[in-house]
């Protein structure tokens, strides 16, 4: 009472009694240093606060509404609609509201790609792990205004990052110079690069990620026949020189394979002679590169293939 605050407790035969002292303190603002949000990412519309402590819910509620949400204060999932819940960009939650809830109703939240936060311990968290997976978020509790901030902050910049993503894919499948019927196509390709070298490996990665596509690797020869056989590549580029089984190697067991797999091979090596090319093409590779690979030249690899 000194302190202008109030205790409380909620008990209970399987976890016992858990108290809380609720204290009014005042925040060094000084101290509350956030990175700006992105431009493009619009603060989410609705944010549904699902928690049964009425003090907690609305402590949550006024930081969220200050920060120009709209929020929906309730302590039971099934008192939200679906045209409600659907409106929801993500949902704030205790762990005690999750286990008391239909299974069916958080299909429902999953379904719509709702953004679930729990507010909680990382104890309670892991718990609901093999449930939930690692699509569970935590804002872990005592929550602070900083916790929150960066909970809502990191789904802002995330969605931000995917619109990012998704424009630069669409230029990197303009560069390819495919036409719209390709797109599809071209973005289900699966794409695995081999290469001894880390850093070559990065470099293509970052090439074939740019176009939208998807990709796997494999640091030698011998990882890349097993790949083969297990994931069924589209496209292979592979390294010529590597330890283990060389590129020229791997090629030959890759066309032995009996499960199908005839991924189009693309051979690439820092020696560019007529026999070296002639050398790859022998070995059953589809195509030959010299590196440095230069954008256009992979870019071409690509078109021919979906082409």
């Amino acid at each position: 009472e000194a302190l202008h605050g109030r205790l409380e407790c909620d008990s209970d035969s399987d976890n016992g009694t858990v108290f809380h002292l609720i204290v009014p303190v005042e925040v060094n603002q000084a101290c509350m240093s956030f990175p700006p949000l992105p431009d493009a990412a619009p603060w989410p519309s609705v944010v549904a606060v699902l928690v049964r402590h009425s003090f907690v819910r609305e402590a949550l509620t006024r930081q969220l509404v200050e920060w120009g949400h709209k929020v929906t204060e309730v302590h039971d999932l099934t008192k939200l609609s679906l045209p409600q819940l659907k409106a929801c960009s993500t949902v704030l939650v205790d762990v005690h509201t999750l286990q008391n809830t239909q299974a069916t109703v958080w299909a429902q939240v999953r379904a719509e790609n709702i953004d679930v936060v729990l507010v909680g311990t990382a104890a309670e968290r892991r718990g609901l792990l093999p449930t939930w997976g690692t699509s569970l978020r935590l804002c872990e509790v005592p929550v602070s205004e900083q916790k929150l901030r960066m909970v809502v902050q990191t789904k802002l910049t995330v969605a931000a990052v995917q619109e990012k993503v998704a424009v630069e894919a669409l230029r990197g499948c303009q560069e390819l110079g495919l036409s719209e019927d390709n797109l599809a196509r071209a973005k289900a390709l699966k794409v695995l690069i081999v290469d001894d070298n880390a850093i070559n490996r990065k470099v293509l990665l970052g090439m074939v990620r740019s176009w939208g596509l998807t990709a796997c690797q494999a640091v030698d020869g011998v990882e890349a026949v097993e790949m083969a056989r297990a994931d069924l590549p589209d496209i292979i580029l592979m390294d010529v020189q590597m330890p283990r089984l060389d590129g020229l190697g791997a090629t030959k067991q890759i066309r032995e394979l009996e499960n199908g797999s005839k991924p189009f091979i693309c051979g690439v090596s820092a020696n560019s002679l007529p026999e070296d090319r002639a050398e790859a093409l022998a070995s059953g590779m589809n195509d030959f590169c010299t590196k440095p690979i230069q954008r256009s030249r992979l870019a071409l690899v690509f078109k021919d293939y979906v082409v």
